[in-house]
């Protein structure tokens, strides 16, 4: 409250100006109650966010627990294909690709390591031969 004293003012503007003040007050006084609703309302709403997410999580933990033990029991055995990615397979299904790689590669070969060898050294014989050649012809 203010020290100054209040100027007289007529009983009716004086009247006039309390209801004024009040209803501002009472609008100020719901406005900060819709406030606190819209806050409880939303930190409600993230709590039920953090509980959702804290059950997805779990649920994830336990189908990667669950997954891992099955995949022990099972035998299977984690396949890394062409393009790096990696996957977990059956031990029979991991020795059938890694077969199926090992005949693809050999296909893609288009000679033996041997014949590779033969045709290097025909190469390079015909190559130092044209080298001798060359240096007869030059002297």
């Amino acid at each position: 409250m203010s020290t100054q004293p209040r100027p007289n003012l007529p009983l009716d503007e004086d009247e006039e100006l309390r209801d004024k003040i009040r209803e501002e007050l009472e609008q100020d006084h719901a406005e900060r109650l819709e406030k606190l609703a819209h806050r409880k309302q939303r930190a409600k709403e993230r709590t039920e966010e953090r509980k959702q997410t804290l059950r997805v999580e779990g649920t994830k933990k336990l189908r990667d627990e669950v997954r891992d033990q099955f995949y022990d029991e099972k035998g299977y055995v984690e396949y890394v294909d062409a393009s790096g990615r990696r996957e977990w397979v059956p031990k029979e299904e991991y020795e059938w690709r890694m077969r199926r790689r090992k005949r693809s590669r050999r296909a893609d070969l288009p000679m033996s390591n041997r014949m590779r060898e033969v045709v290097v050294t025909a190469v390079a014989l015909v190559i130092v031969v044209l080298i001798g050649i060359v240096f007869v012809l030059k002297a």
